[in-house]
């Protein structure tokens, strides 16, 4: 991805009600399931990393992007 590609996805993810409702989801499907406090999580394919600090909730993540400004 772009430089600005990545910036906009950045915008998008933080206010966009789509996104909101998918990470409301993910957290409460993957809190019943991920219990254990200090986890290692590995997001590959973050983009703006807005799931990956979303996931940061459950341990410690590590975030990778073929992108190198994501």
């Amino acid at each position: 991805m772009q430089r600005e590609q990545i910036a906009e996805m950045y915008a998008l993810e933080a206010g966009h009600w789509w996104f909101h409702g998918k990470r409301l989801l993910m957290r409460s499907l993957l809190g019943k399931r991920l219990g254990k406090p200090g986890l290692r999580i590995l997001d590959i394919g973050c983009g703006a990393g807005a799931n990956a600090l979303e996931l940061s909730a459950f341990g410690d993540v590590t975030a990778s992007d073929r992108s190198l400004d994501a």
